[in-house]
């Protein structure tokens, strides 16, 4: 099986799904992917969050708290 990178509308959505307070299995059923595939890029993107707006960054590098 291969791995493919989550793209940035992927992210974004992983953000929002969050935000809205469900978790890594529902937002896995969502954009079909495995929960455990949702729950690395949480941990690993969370850190550092780039949002991104027609191409331009609106803020970066701020905590996120889960």
């Amino acid at each position: 099986m291969s791995y493919h990178h989550f793209t940035i509308d992927e992210r974004e959505s992983i953000l929002i799904y969050r935000m809205q307070g469900l978790n890594f299995s529902q937002i896995a059923k969502l954009l079909h992917r495995h929960p455990s595939s949702i729950s690395c890029e949480w941990m690993f993107d969370s850190s550092y969050l780039v949002l991104y707006s027609e191409g331009k960054v609106l803020s970066s590098k701020f905590k996120l708290t889960p």
